[in-house]
């Protein structure tokens, strides 16, 4: 390192050969690499291809001329491109700044649809990651295709896989939609009785159905179900079901007998002063005006208490039907001629 002096055989300014005089000087080559966090993450650089040295080398014995800076390629950085810097008999400085590579990453949404699928709890993937519920944004994707995957659940058929484009800085939209397998009702009638009669059901403006019948064919979701209104029987209220796909939901429906009641009324008014009362076949004995309700439809016998001084009324048979309250009366006869006297 330093000046040195050659003697060169050469033609002077007057084309005549002789001795000249040539001063070569070598150089130095120092590069600092920035941020710092770069060169955390092991930027280097080289002169002319040669060795990869760290931040802040100094390189000595550079021929005078041009030399090429190339910068070492690492991950999540971006290099600066290369530089060519020209060396003397002195030491040049240089500088190379790397960029973080903050927008070469995106983020992905997936919809699943139709709604009853998501509320189903049915989910997605990304290149088999976690499995994300429908609407989660998956953050801090790689730029470039990524493969998103649908969960099988039972009721539904799944979308094929997907291949969506992310691009940087971006939150890239998908949608999976599911198709739905439907689904399917049975309806049990009770009691028998009410089967016998007649009575049937439908879902919402279908055909009516006998007890057990199984509807297919139908959408996952809500429906109505109704009952047909038959003689001598309640029918029962709407019922709204929830029918889940690829499922056979059951519900039943129970018929009740309208009540039927009796009243009594005892005459005259003396009898039942006297205590004179009446009973529906073996219940307890009633007042006169008492109504026996919660009656089945039927055939039943009233019976009026024995009273001293009063002769009950005969048995009666009544006969009740739907709904009916049937009013009667049993009138007892005072015993006159069962008193007398004697002189």
């Amino acid at each position: 390192l330093g000046e040195h002096i050659v003697y060169v055989r050469g033609k002077d300014a007057d084309g005549n050969w002789g001795p000249v005089t040539a001063e070569f000087l070598d150089g130095s080559l120092k590069v600092t690499i920035s941020p710092q966090g770069a060169v955390d993450a092991g930027a280097q650089w080289q002169a002319d291809s040669g060795s990869w040295q760290n931040s802040g080398y100094l390189m000595h014995d550079l021929d005078a001329g041009t030399h090429t800076v190339t910068f070492k390629t690492i991950s999540g950085w971006t290099a600066p491109p290369n530089q060519a810097v020209d060396v003397g008999g002195q030491t040049v400085n240089s500088t190379g700044t790397y960029t973080e590579i903050f927008h070469q990453i995106g983020s992905l949404k997936v919809t699943i649809s139709p709604q009853g699928a998501a509320d189903a709890g049915i989910q997605w993937q990304v290149d088999s990651g976690s499995w994300q519920d429908s609407g989660t944004v998956v953050h801090n994707l790689g730029v470039g295709t990524h493969t998103v995957t649908f969960k099988t659940t039972d009721g539904w058929t799944a979308p094929p896989d997907q291949t969506v484009n992310v691009g940087s800085g971006q939150t890239v939209e998908s949608t999976g939609t599911y198709i739905p397998h439907p689904g399917s009702l049975e309806v049990t009638i009770l009691p028998q009785g009410a089967v016998d009669a007649g009575a049937q059901w439908k879902v919402d403006s279908g055909s009516w159905q006998n007890s057990g019948t199984v509807v297919p064919d139908l959408d996952g979701g809500t429906h109505t179900v109704t009952f047909k209104t038959i003689d001598g029987w309640r029918t029962p209220q709407d019922q709204t079901v929830n029918v889940i796909n690829g499922q056979t939901v059951n519900s039943t429906g129970t018929y009740g007998p309208w009540p039927v009641s009796v009243k009594v009324a005892i005459l005259p008014q003396g009898a039942a002063d006297a205590g004179a009362q009446w009973k529906l076949g073996k219940r307890s004995w009633q007042d006169s005006g008492t109504v026996a309700n919660d009656l089945n439809m039927g055939t039943y016998t009233v019976a009026f208490k024995t009273t001293d001084g009063w002769t009950a009324p005969p048995d009666q048979t009544v006969s009740i039907g739907a709904g009916e309250t049937k009013a009667m009366s049993g009138t007892y006869t005072e015993i006159f001629h069962q008193t007398g006297s004697l002189e």
